[in-house]
Formats: structure tokens, C-alpha cells, sequence
């Protein structure tokens, strides 16, 4: 059996490549003989002859599908419910098209850092090409350019990613060496959880499951996360929660300000540590801070350090205080 990756698709579901060719059945008689029920309903108008099973799940049927056109490219499709007690099979309305599996589909793509995002500073959104390496027009079938970003570790190459909608970015043809440019889409609850600091960027062409070869190592700044933060959909808060969360972004710019007026010390103390823990430890002693205080100048950038930028900083203090008394 083909993996995933390799699995042809009808629609946007794998399916085992032995079964497109074998011989059907009458739907009811195959579903008698696969012990499930028939929702007569959704059969209703639907071909009776050439069922098969197209796909398994822990050894049963999931999926049966029947061609309806001489080349059998075209489909239409029953999905068996198995949370349902013995099972119910019901058809689904509209046809899909047979199409080639992923890998095939993505053969002559390629994920590339356009330069801009490599010498980049203080990126806070990101792009990617998806460039077409090979010696022939690449066509779409039926895909999506929609690229999602994970961040990681410095080094760290593994990661998990849940299943994630590609919206309506339509893939386009693209001639050799052409490529398509394209926001990266990271997951908003991501920001939420991260902390001040270096990163690598993968990148996954969701649809075609296309991996970035090549991370991009980033810096991360308090107020990147801080924007990103802000501007993600959430849940509606308690006034308490929301005063919290402002009293707690008003802390990290005062620390921001506090730590450019010190900028030279800060920088010895930084540059003679040993460790990143030594560092982390110089700078609460220097700054007379906590931890995550600690931890938020020390995954700053210069350009937000400078003493020059504390009249920036003081703004947005001002304005987050104008919102904290609204609350």
C-alpha cells in the first residue's frame, strides 16, 4: 500500500491505487457484504454498478467510489460512517476528480527564501517562492499555494503542525524558473506562546505537503510578539484579564527603556557572559529585574534598545495607558 504521500487522490482524499482498477460491484450488494447499511436517501439518482472500496481505516472500509466517466477520472463517492453502530454508508451528492498523488503533484516545486527575507532585521511578516525548478510549465490541479510557517528551536529540524486550512490561495501555472511569492501563515496562538528570541522558520506548502529544504533562522523581539499578539482573534476577556495583559505590556517596554539607558554596561555584561544563563543573570543584577524581565531585554534587539528609541517606547506606554483607563 502507497504511503499517504504517494497515494493518488480523488477529490482531496487518498485513496489506494490497486482499487481504482479493479472490477465493481452493485453498491447495495458490496455494502451487504461489508456488513454496513445504506442511507437510501443520499443513493438516491446515484450509479448502482462499479463500487469498490477506494480506502481503510484500522482494516475496515472508510471510503467506496465508483467512476462515472470512460476514463476514469471523474467519481462519485460514499463515505461509511463507522460511529454509528453497524455503519452507514452515504453518498455523497457532487462527483470529484481523480488526481495524482502529492509527491507527483509537487515533483518540479521548490520552496526558496526570496533574498529580502534572508538579510532581512526585525521581519515581523514573512514570504516565500515557490519556484518551479523543472524543465516544463507546472500546472495546478486543483491545489492551493498556501504556506504555513512552524517555528523551532535554533537546530532543531522535527517538528508537528495540525491540520490547517488552505483557504482560497489558488495555485497558478508557472513556466520554468518562474515562481509565485506568498505570505507565510503562522498559527496566531503561536505568538501568544513565544518568547523573546532566536528561531528557525520552516515552512510546508499545505494541499502538496511540500517541505522547505532551508529554514530561515529569525530574531524575535518582545514587540513583534507584542503586535502579533494584539492583533490575533481571541476570545473575549474579563476586564480584569485585559487589564492584566496591558499592565504587563506597559512592564516589558518600561524594561525596554530602563535597559537603553544602561545600554553600555548592559552590552559588557552581555558580551563577557559565558553561558546565555550567565547573561540572564548579569542582566537582573545590572537591571535590579526579574526573570522574564530578563529574558524580554535579552531577546530585544539593538534597534529597540537604543536610547534614542525611549521616546517611541514612552508613546506606546501612553497609549497603552490610555487604553488601561478605559477599561
Amino acid at each position: 500500500m502507497d504511503s499517504p504521500d504517494n497515494s493518488p487522490q480523488i477529490g482531496s482524499v487518498d485513496v489506494e491505487r490497486d482499487a481504482l482498477n479493479k472490477g465493481g460491484a452493485q453498491l447495495a450488494q458490496l455494502i451487504e457484504d461489508l456488513g454496513f447499511k445504506l442511507d437510501t436517501e443520499s443513493a438516491s439518482g446515484a450509479p448502482t454498478d462499479g463500487w469498490r472500496v477506494l480506502r481503510r481505516h484500522a482494516g475496515r472500509a472508510t471510503l467506496l467510489g465508483t467512476p462515472i466517466s470512460s476514463e476514469g477520472d471523474s467519481w462519485r463517492l460514499a463515505t461509511v460512517q463507522l460511529d454509528t453502530g453497524a455503519g452507514i454508508v452515504r453518498v455523497h451528492p457532487e462527483t470529484a476528480r481523480l488526481r495524482p498523488s502529492r509527491a507527483d503533484r509537487r515533483r518540479p516545486l521548490e520552496l526558496r527564501w526570496p533574498a529580502l527575507m534572508e538579510t532581512g532585521s526585525d521581519l515581523e511578516d514573512f514570504a516565500i517562492d515557490i519556484v518551479n525548478v523543472g524543465s516544463t510549465r507546472w500546472l495546478p490541479n486543483d491545489d492551493t499555494f498556501y504556506v504555513i510557517g512552524i517555528f523551532t528551536k535554533p537546530g532543531v529540524t522535527s517538528f508537528d503542525y495540525g491540520v490547517v486550512s488552505s483557504g482560497s490561495s489558488k495555485a497558478v501555472p508557472l513556466d520554468p524558473q518562474e515562481y509565485a511569492r506568498v505570505p507565510i501563515h503562522i498559527d496566531p496562538k503561536t505568538w501568544a506562546d513565544l518568547e523573546p528570541g532566536n528561531y528557525d522558520l520552516h515552512t510546508v506548502l499545505i494541499g502538496l505537503n511540500l517541505h522547505g529544504t532551508v529554514p530561515l533562522r529569525v530574531s524575535v523581539s518582545a514587540e513583534i510578539i507584542a503586535r502579533h499578539v494584539a492583533r490575533a482573534p481571541r476570545p473575549r476577556r474579563t476586564v480584569a484579564e485585559r487589564r492584566r495583559s496591558v499592565e504587563s505590556q506597559i512592564d516589558q517596554l518600561r524594561s525596554l527603556i530602563s535597559a537603553g539607558a544602561s545600554l553600555a554596561p548592559l552590552a559588557q555584561a552581555v558580551s563577557s557572559s559565558a553561558t546565555e544563563e550567565d547573561a540572564l543573570v548579569r542582566i537582573r543584577d545590572l537591571l535590579v529585574c526579574d526573570e522574564q524581565t530578563a529574558q524580554t531585554i535579552y531577546g530585544s534587539s539593538l534597534r529597540e534598545l537604543r536610547p534614542g528609541n525611549a521616546a517611541t517606547l514612552q508613546q506606546q506606554i501612553d497609549e497603552l495607558a490610555r487604553h488601561l483607563d478605559k477599561t
